[in-house]
């Protein structure tokens, strides 16, 4: 697999004013690891484009400009931590692999239940592990950076089995009165099972990390 990553944090880096982005330019490369399984997982209601008649959407504009014809809202009961559990219970049962196996828990999130314990700290106790469990905050690149430091950490023999988790509830945080922005966001987690492999033919190919700091001006 082939994988770019780059994302805007809050900063006044000036390097970004100038229209380079801040970061690394090189491509890195994570071999010796591989994708066990994956998991996913929607909550059940839908919202379909007609359901954004009132707030002015149109319909047929979105889906010309984006593609999208529905995204899915997390019940007021449903936590982001709720959602990755669920996400992770299909990947763990999909690689064969028990909650005891997995030694790392990355989770990527800007809607996490709270400020602290971390989301993946929730995960951890809900899936009944003792790992090690953070989260990181990359907002549209956060899973690629969760994948790229967990496959890290197994790479160099730090941990054998990681989980990574993407899990957002943005139905909560997007403002309903923005035309540009609320029919993007949707709820939803998608989780991987990364072990370390003795093909060293596998693993992240070619990655490449950076920011835009100016985004958060």
């Amino acid at each position: 697999m082939s994988i770019s990553v780059d994302s805007t944090n809050n900063s006044d880096a000036s390097p970004a004013r100038s229209g380079q982005v801040s970061g690394r330019s090189r491509l890195g490369q994570l071999t010796g690891i591989e994708i066990m399984a994956t998991g996913s997982y929607v909550p059940e209601a839908v919202v379909a484009n007609e359901d954004l008649a009132e707030l002015g959407c149109d319909s047929e504009w979105i889906v010309q400009r984006t593609g999208i014809r529905q995204r899915r809202r997390a019940s007021p009961e449903q936590a982001t931590s709720d959602l990755a559990l669920r996400a992770a219970e299909q990947c763990l049962q999909r690689a064969g692999a028990s909650p005891a196996e997995v030694d790392l828990i990355v989770v990527a999130t800007i809607t996490p239940d709270q400020a602290t314990p971390s989301t993946a700290c929730h995960l951890q106790r809900a899936l009944g592990c003792v790992a090690p469990a953070m989260d990181i905050n990359a907002a549209c690149a956060g899973f690629m950076y969760a994948l790229v430091t967990a496959g890290q950490f197994v790479a160099n023999g730090s941990a054998k089995c990681a989980l990574v988790v993407g899990a957002e509830v943005m139905s909560r945080t997007v403002n309903p009165a923005d035309q540009k922005t609320y029919p993007l966001f949707g709820d939803g987690a998608g989780a991987v099972l990364l072990r370390a492999s003795e093909d060293h033919s596998k693993g992240l190919l070619s990655y490449t990390l950076g920011a835009e700091g100016c985004g958060g001006q």
